[in-house]
């Protein structure tokens, strides 16, 4: 039997990452970088719970995750680079919406890549 793809959907797309990761790791040293990526972990997920977002993959320090809405995903990034200043951290934040694919069970197409990309050129939320 065939499979029939899924037909891409609209949804808005988060990527985060911490600002100067390498570097803040090297000062703290695993250990504690280790604790501190945790925290920012449970911090994050945290705020994509309260703004309906899914977590569809972190890898290192950073975020990609869906949502159905766009004004969610954006009140989201902003919760998340709001509260990760209390770990004393700075995180960047890109947001997207436009049309998703499913790739075997993960969220892709031209808009994932693109809130990547906007997430990289930003800098430190100020």
């Amino acid at each position: 039997m065939q499979r029939h793809p899924q037909r891409p959907r609209l949804a808005a797309v988060l990527f985060t990452d911490i600002v100067d990761s390498t570097s803040v790791a090297a000062e703290m040293g695993d250990r504690r970088w280790r604790e501190l990526v945790g925290r920012h972990h449970r911090t994050v997920r945290r705020e994509l719970k309260r703004f309906d977002g899914k977590e569809n993959d972190t890898s290192g320090d950073g975020f990609f995750a869906t949502f159905d809405r766009p004004n969610e995903a954006i009140r989201c990034a902003i919760a998340v680079t709001q509260a990760v200043r209390d770990l004393g951290i700075e995180v960047r934040a890109g947001v997207t919406f436009g049309e998703v694919e499913n790739h075997e069970g993960k969220a892709g197409g031209l808009v994932v890549n693109t809130a990547a990309r906007v997430m990289a050129v930003g800098g430190p939320a100020r």
